[in-house]
């Protein structure tokens, strides 16, 4: 990637503007659940709480843009490991960036033939920081000239009027465009200097590796302390495995009390005392920058897995199923879409209070008409807010079908999730809203639901 490529509305698309604090301390693992061995569903109604839940589920990665997520951390990490990486005075670096994209974010554009003594001394100080700290190449693109051939101006020109009319026209459009190409040129410059601080305070990974699909992008790593034939403990660990690889090496052994394999050796059951599960969302070239940030070893020389392994978010209580209770590794849901659903609803306090509502009473084994209540009220509210109207849940068929199309879904895809809404509201209207129909209902649940 060269730095000369950036545009105006390149480097504006990879600014996170929001982000007003120089500091590295975002982090970069998630919790989420996952799906571990099921056994057959034995409540009819469960069923129905499923399929309001992973219905839910699908709506919001149906919505989610994957593309501008991996395209905006791709831009971080690229720039960090060409232009930040050997960055030596990286404190003193930010200490100078932050308040100076402050004050940048503060001033308006200088308008044309204005003299602004404040715009050219922040200019001039920031060209300098620029310099200093990451080079020529840096600086370069901070002062590149900004392209306006796509500016049109308001004053036409009519070369019917008079010649002085014209000449004032003239003159008008010039100003304008002037003035156009300083607001440019400030808020280019702008971005650029808040794109340099977060990438550099956070070392190349963007945080929107936080909004990356689970099912896709998440591994595990598996510590496990024993004492096969040994007296004192003996540590081996497993990392950066997929999760069908975590379910067979791990997860379906030790459910059995089968032996777990590591490196050639089997390691009994019963010898096993402590398992310790961490997770990440990073790619493999993303872990050096986390390295540098945790401050471990990450080369092709030397890979301080263990660290690693380490400094990932532990979510050994999510993933260690006890093999002497069954209900430990037994779900009737699927866990890891939901838990990552309720992290995409955030943007939607309302649908997302009363989808965690839901969740708690599932979570208790409250297969209560309030529970699909609540599941039904939290789609209507987020396709409420998502498309910023009051439509009900059932009048929203035609919204979805065209963002559907605008996104470049196809058509047999959205045709099947526009029918389990249609099929979804249709059984909320024919069996939940009526109290006394309820438990006559729940029997056929599941017939019903496993045909849609």
């Amino acid at each position: 990637v060269s730095i000369s490529n950036f545009s105006v509305v390149g480097v504006a698309n990879m600014i996170q503007t929001g982000d007003q604090k120089a500091s590295g301390s975002s982090t970069l693992l998630t919790q989420q659940q996952i799906t571990i061995p099921r056994q057959k569903i034995t409540n009819p109604s469960s069923y129905l709480n499923y399929f309001c839940f992973k219905l839910i589920s699908i709506a919001m990665i149906l919505f989610s843009q994957n593309n501008e997520i991996e395209n905006s951390i791709n831009e971080y990490k690229l720039f960090y490991n060409k232009y930040l990486t050997n960055v030596l005075e990286r404190s003193e670096a930010l200490k100078d960036l932050y308040p100076l994209c402050l004050k940048f974010r503060e001033k308006s554009p200088r308008m044309a033939f204005l003299s602004d003594k404040e715009t050219f001394e922040l200019e001039h100080r920031a060209e300098k920081i620029i310099k200093h700290y990451f080079g020529e190449e840096v600086l370069s693109s901070f002062i590149k000239s900004i392209d306006m051939s796509d500016f049109k101006s308001k004053r036409s020109i009519d070369y019917k009027d008079p010649w002085w009319m014209n000449l004032l026209a003239s003159f008008g459009q010039s100003m304008e465009e002037l003035d156009e190409r300083y607001k440019r040129e400030w808020n280019y410059k702008t971005n650029f200097l808040v794109f340099i601080n977060n990438c550099l305070a956070n070392y190349g990974l963007h945080k929107n590796i936080l909004q990356r699909d689970p099912e896709k992008y998440k591994k595990f790593n598996l510590i496990l302390h024993h004492y096969h034939r040994s007296k004192t403990p003996v540590t081996v660990s497993k990392c950066y495995l997929t999760y069908s690889e975590f379910k067979e090496q791990f997860v379906n052994l030790y459910i059995r009390q089968k032996p777990i394999k590591f490196k050639g050796q089997l390691i009994p059951f019963k010898s096993i005392y402590e398992v310790k599960i961490t997770t990440t969302l990073l790619l493999e070239d993303e872990i050096p920058l986390f390295a540098i940030k945790n401050k471990f070893s990450w080369t092709k020389d030397k890979k301080d897995t263990m660290a690693f392994m380490n400094c990932c978010t532990d979510e050994t209580e999510l993933y260690h199923p006890n093999p002497f209770d069954e209900s430990t590794y037994t779900k009737e849901v699927d866990l890891f879409l939901i838990t990552e659903t309720s992290n995409l609803l955030k943007p939607y306090p309302k649908a997302q209070k009363l989808y965690n509502s839901a969740l708690n009473k599932f979570k208790k084994k409250s297969y209560k008409r309030n529970v699909l209540d609540d599941l039904r009220l939290s789609l209507e509210l987020l396709l409420r807010d998502f498309f910023e109207n009051k439509k009900s849940l059932e009048n929203q068929l035609s919204e979805i079908g065209r963002l559907q199309k605008k996104k470049g879904t196809s058509a047999e895809c959205t045709n099947m999730f526009l029918k389990l809404i249609d099929y979804y509201s249709k059984y909320q209207n024919n069996y939940v809203k009526h109290n006394d129909e309820v438990n006559e209902c729940i029997a056929s649940a599941k017939s019903r639901l496993m045909m849609v």
